[in-house]
């Protein structure tokens, strides 16, 4: 039986692997629909896909990212990563010359079919990921070490986002005092900081 956080761990897998078992697949698929065999050039162009679609970044790198993106900006940011792709696949092909050994029918109905499925899959894989995390019991701790300006700010944004970062506020460990720490918002005083580690 999978835990919580084995499931999450999973559905990150699945998210990561999806796109280019989809991409590929399809290629597959359409090749058996139309009676086209599936060569060494459509092996090929298998193998790059898988590699587009693993190393291509998924979105913003500068750790203002939510956890949960919105649907409609995952959804854009997937056929846009799409779209990237088949533009290098098609460079590729031209600066090769295999483009001439592809099944245009074949080609052509995996470039419009594929993004629709990736879509799909992604925003099934997203409301999982968003019960997972939603879930009071996954959702991640944080305590601030003091009480200042820069963690009531923190304290502030994690709280009103805490649904799309999956994190709560607990409160802050200070060796101050109630008389000397001043307006701490809603912020609760878990101890001093010796308490840190108990």
């Amino acid at each position: 039986m999978f835990t919580r956080g084995c499931s999450i761990a999973l559905v990150s897998l699945l998210q990561a692997i999806m796109p280019s078992l989809i991409a590929v697949g399809m290629l597959v698929v359409l090749c058996h629909a139309y009676g086209v065999p599936f060569g060494d050039s459509f092996r090929a162009l298998a193998v790059a896909v898988a590699i587009l679609s693993s190393v291509l970044p998924r979105g913003r790198t500068n750790g203002q990212q939510p956890v949960l993106p919105a649907a409609v900006p995952l959804a854009l940011s997937v056929i846009v990563r799409w779209m990237v792709i088949v533009a290098i696949l098609l460079g590729l092909g031209y600066v090769t010359k295999y483009s001439e050994d592809f099944s245009r029918r074949v080609v052509l109905t995996w470039v419009m079919v594929t993004p629709a499925l990736l879509v799909i899959v992604a925003l099934y894989l997203h409301e999982m990921m968003r019960r997972l995390l939603n879930d009071p019991k996954n959702m991640r701790g944080v305590a601030f070490v003091g009480c200042t300006e820069v963690s009531l700010m923190l304290a502030d944004r994690i709280t009103r986002n805490s649904r799309s970062l999956g994190m709560n506020v607990h409160g802050f460990f200070d060796d101050r005092g109630p008389d000397r720490l001043g307006n701490c918002g809603s912020m609760r005083r878990l101890g001093a900081m010796t308490d840190i580690l108990s």
